[in-house]
């Protein structure tokens, strides 16, 4: 379902002289216009209506994305119904844009106002309603992107300047390949984009979108946005009425929520996963969908699109990288596209931190830094004496990946191999630079450990401080498991694992659960693990391998291939962690969200993950939030209850940040058998 506005110029006069009449006049005629503009065609798929009439007429008009192939002729039967109804020959087309369903539904209610549609019509065209998009289970929004002529060096251009990754560059060329068809048939492909936050992904969205709808691969320019998805989704049949409704269009899912495989919203985000799967194996012929994925909050997605990939032909869109200069250019372009480029001074490029290498996030992060300062310091200078964040303050935080990892909880062994790794990567640089090159030594690790034992997190500030200290080319980490290396047929694993490889270049490939390609079965995997080896190999300079996964069944994974011993040069296990770590965790957690919790609650929540720690697999880092998150609830519980908006407004701000010891009083044991439910899988589908 597509929506227009459409602005005329339309001459025409009324019969009455008198002001009254001719109102009256003026109104019916526009009224039996709309009634006429209410079906352009036979096949009901297109309608119109008069939204306003001043100088100019506008009109609002609805398109099943099937008829657009039609645009010009409903354009011309609309100028042709306007001139035999008002008796008008002069009639110009001033604009035509797309519009997004809200702004249709803001054209509708003028009509209503102005008495230019009847009230049967309103009341038909309400049934296009926006408010399917506003949802306590998840949260919307509605952008149409500005298209037109847009060539492949235009594409290609645009991708440079916003610091695109080489797998944006090759979806680009295959975009526009002239072996396709420049006609719309459906969606073989949906996009999935990791970045390190929406603002980083949308540059991407937008630039896919473009060309895609100048290659007539995609009808509409809206994108639909669904972030902040609930654990209570699955019950929601509003978002399949909003995909049906972007037809034609493109839907974002941002998938980051909590983590679906664990704690008390396991249930829910199961079932939220199966809804997502069902809906989109529905309308992925008539609806492109953008999967989002941020690297630091990844919960659910990791389950969803190991499943999803079975019905759905997904492409992989990964951040890219730049140096200097390029970070510089793109983030002057985000400037000048900004409201408060008039602000801006010769000291903006000192929010960039200084790096050898940036990504995109890089760039919006100091974007928005700048932004903030902007805001306090010149557009309002009456708050300045408020500032937090001063760019004294951003100086001493570069470099900070190696900090945060020596700040994490535990993990005293972990920390000491890291060290080992990045000072012996580190002395290659230098005897390199010497002439004194060491082409044998293998860079390759495994990681050891339980679920939540902080594996991926480590691997990602491991990844990012070697890419600050100039080892890691672009410090990209890919992070992918069994069903984005194995394919449906013969010939497809070989290229998928050769395209991971590609994609992390310059970077780290972290294969999490490494062990599920071996499935005693001959099949695709012992194909995967093959190909592993070979481009382990060929790249050894350029892209470090982390093969992650539970302790024992990694020791059969490394059995599997006798090229993995002489090619791993590190194995970093990580312990579950004790009681007193755990608590320390929880402590990390309340002070991020900005929390507290009284005396009362430290020796129940001790006890709390004494217990737990006497079970295996209980979810580590994990389980201490699904604790807090079961303990906010119980919190909401304690101060509002049933109460209506007269006892919210009781509530003090101190009252709000306190956790009780009564909010921690779980049944540990209840607790821990929902976390390891058999029918539940943890990580990637074997």
């Amino acid at each position: 379902m597509l929506c227009y506005e459409i602005v005329l110029s339309c001459d025409w006069h009324l019969d009455n002289e008198k002001e009254d009449k001719a109102e009256s006049e003026r109104q019916e005629k526009l009224t039996r216009l709309s009634n006429k503009l209410f079906r352009l065609d036979t096949e009901d798929v297109c309608h119109a209506f008069v939204a306003e009439h001043v100088d100019t007429m506008r009109l609002a008009c609805v398109t099943d994305f099937d008829g657009l192939s039609n645009d010009r002729e409903y354009t011309e039967r609309i100028c042709g119904i306007i001139a035999k109804e008002l008796k008008c020959t002069d009639i110009r087309v001033i604009e035509k844009k797309e519009i997004t369903l809200e702004g249709f539904k803001s054209l509708l209610d003028t009509a209503e106002d102005s008495s230019f549609i009847s009230r049967r019509l309103y009341k038909l065209y309400q049934k296009i309603n926006p408010e399917v998009f506003g949802n306590r289970s998840y949260d919307t929004s509605e952008a149409v992107v500005e298209c037109g002529r847009f060539t492949k060096a235009d594409a290609m251009r645009e991708a440079k300047t916003i610091m695109a990754d080489e797998c944006l560059i090759d979806e680009i060329s295959r975009i526009y390949d002239m072996s396709n068809r420049k006609k719309f048939y459906g969606f073989p492909v949906h996009y999935c984009v990791t970045t390190e936050g929406l603002d980083a992904a949308m540059p991407m969205v937008k630039l896919l979108v473009r060309a895609l709808h100048a290659r007539n691969r995609i009808p509409g320019s809206r994108i639909t946005f669904v972030t902040d998805v609930k654990s209570d989704f699955y019950d929601e049949d509003d978002f399949e009425k909003l995909c049906k409704r972007s037809a034609g269009s493109s839907v974002l899912i941002e998938l980051k929520g909590e983590d679906g495989n664990h704690g008390i919203y396991a249930k829910g985000f199961e079932r939220t996963i199966n809804l997502i799967m069902d809906v989109v194996a529905d309308y992925k012929q008539k609806t492109q969908f953008f999967f989002v994925i941020n690297v630091n909050f990844e919960d659910f997605s990791k389950s969803l699109l190991s499943r999803i990939r079975e019905d759905v032909q997904i492409v992989h869109i990964h951040e890219g990288t730049g140096d200097k200069k390029l970070a510089r250019k793109y983030f002057s372009r985000l400037i000048d596209e900004s409201s408060m480029k008039e602000l801006a001074d010769k000291g903006v490029f000192s929010f960039l931190p200084e790096k050898k290498t940036y990504r995109p996030h890089d760039v919006h992060n100091a974007f928005q830094k700048w932004s903030s300062e902007c805001l306090l310091e010149k557009a309002y200078p009456a708050y300045s004496n408020m500032k937090v964040v001063t760019v004294s303050e951003k100086k001493e935080k570069a470099g900070g990946y190696y900090q945060e990892l020596q700040e994490m909880v535990g993990l005293t062994r972990v920390k000491e191999l890291c060290d080992e790794i990045i000072s012996s990567f580190k002395m290659q640089k230098v005897r390199e630079r010497y002439g004194l090159s060491e082409q044998d030594i293998c860079r390759h690790m495994i990681f050891t450990g339980n679920p939540g034992s902080a594996k991926t997190t480590v691997a990602r500030l491991l990844c990012d401080t070697l890419s600050e200290e100039g080892v890691l080319e672009t410090g990209k980490l890919v992070e992918c498991g069994r069903a984005d290396l194995v394919g449906k047929y013969v010939g497809w694993t070989a290229q998928q694992v050769k395209r991971r490889f590609k994609d992390a270049a310059g970077g780290m490939l972290f294969i999490d659960e490494a062990y599920s390609l071996v499935d005693g079965s001959h099949s695709f995997g012992e194909e995967a693990i093959n190909t592993i080896v070979q481009e382990m190999e060929n790249r050894r300079n350029n892209v470090i391998v982390v093969f992650a996964g539970y302790p024992d069944r990694m020791e059969q994974f490394i059995e599997s291939n006798a090229g993995f011993k002489s090619r791993i040069a590190f194995h970093l296990d990580f312990p579950d962690y004790n009681e007193d770590e755990l608590l320390e965790i929880l402590k990390n957690m309340l002070n991020k969200r900005q929390l507290v919790m009284d005396e009362d609650a430290v020796p129940v929540c001790r006890e709390l993950f004494h217990k737990a720690c006497g079970v295996p697999d209980f979810g580590n880092g994990r389980y201490v939030r699904n604790v807090l998150d079961q303990a906010v609830l119980r919190q909401g519980k304690r101060l509002i209850g049933s109460g209506g908006i007269r006892e919210m407004k009781k509530i003090t701000k101190d009252q709000t940040k306190l956790l009780t010891a009564d909010d921690f009083m779980v049944d540990t044991e209840a607790f821990l058998r929902e976390n390891n439910r058999n029918d539940i899988k943890i990580g990637f589908s074997v």
